[in-house]
C-alpha cells in the first residue's frame, strides 16, 4: 500500500549539476545549503534598496541579452514597484509603446509589454487554448475600447482581452512574488530575500525557476539577533537564509 506524499527524487531543469543537487538540499531545509549558493556567487546582501535595485538591474541585463528572466518577491507591493519601473525603461528604450491600458495592479500595459492573466475564463480563446490564472502573454495590439490583442509566451497564439477582463484581471509580468512563481520555468530567476516576509518554503520555489541561474538578494537592514550572535558571520545574508 502507497502512503504520504509524493516526493520529488529527479530534476532536469538546471544546467548546473551542483544546483540540481543544492535545489533538494534547499527544499529539504539544509541550512549546509547556503554554503553552497555562497560559493557559487548567487547570494548578495545589502539594505532593501540596494539589493532590490541590483536583483532590477541584474534582470535588465538578462533581458537585453536575450534571455528570459524573472524577478520575484515577497509580497505583492514590491511586485507592483517592479513592473512598474521595468515597463517605464523598456518604454524609453524602444522595447514597448509608450501608451498603453490601465491594468488590474494599477501599471500601464502597451503593445511589446508581457503580462499575465490572473483568471480562468474559457470564454477568450485561441485555437488551442484559453485565458488561465498564470498564463503570460504579450501584447501584439492596443484596442481603442481598452481590449488588448496578446500572443501566448511559449506557442505564439493570439488572443484577444475583452476591456474589462484587462483592467480586472492583468497584470504585467516582469515580477512575480514567490508563491506566484511555482510552476514557472524561465532562464534565469532573481529573488529578493527578506528575513520577515519570506517562508523556508516560498525561498524554495524562488529560487529554483530558472534554467541556467537562480540568484537571492537578501535585505540586511535589521540584524535579526545582533545580541545572540557570535563569530564571524560573512556575509550576514548567511545568518538570515
Amino acid at each position: 500500500m502507497i502512503s504520504g506524499a509524493p516526493e520529488l527524487t529527479g530534476v532536469h531543469r538546471f544546467t548546473h549539476e551542483w544546483e540540481r543537487e543544492a535545489s533538494l538540499a534547499l527544499r529539504a531545509g539544509d541550512p549546509t545549503v547556503v554554503e553552497t549558493y555562497l560559493a557559487h556567487g548567487r547570494l548578495h546582501e545589502g539594505t532593501r534598496a540596494s539589493t532590490l535595485d541590483q536583483a532590477y538591474r541584474s534582470w535588465l541585463d538578462d533581458q537585453r541579452n536575450g534571455l528570459q528572466a524573472l524577478l520575484i518577491a515577497a509580497d505583492a507591493a514590491t511586485v507592483t514597484e517592479l513592473n512598474t519601473r521595468a515597463h517605464a525603461d523598456l518604454v524609453a528604450i524602444g522595447s514597448v509603446q509608450p501608451t498603453g491600458v490601465r491594468l488590474a495592479d494599477g501599471t500601464t500595459a502597451g503593445v511589446g509589454d508581457r503580462i499575465v492573466t490572473r483568471r480562468n475564463d474559457r470564454t477568450i480563446t485561441a485555437r488551442r487554448r484559453w485565458a488561465k490564472n498564470g498564463d503570460q502573454w504579450i501584447v501584439t495590439r492596443r484596442h481603442r475600447d481598452g481590449s488588448l490583442t496578446v500572443q501566448g509566451d511559449d506557442d505564439k497564439e493570439r488572443v484577444r482581452l475583452p476591456a474589462e477582463y484587462v483592467r480586472e484581471h492583468v497584470e504585467l509580468g516582469y515580477a512575480t512574488t514567490a508563491h506566484r512563481a511555482q510552476g514557472r520555468t524561465v532562464d534565469t530567476a532573481h529573488a529578493l530575500v527578506s528575513s520577515s516576509a519570506m517562508t523556508r518554503e516560498s525561498l524554495y520555489v524562488a529560487m529554483t525557476p530558472g534554467r541556467h541561474s537562480n540568484t537571492a538578494y537578501i535585505a540586511t537592514d535589521h540584524d535579526p539577533d545582533p545580541d545572540t550572535r557570535h563569530g564571524r558571520i560573512d556575509p550576514l545574508a548567511r545568518e538570515i537564509l
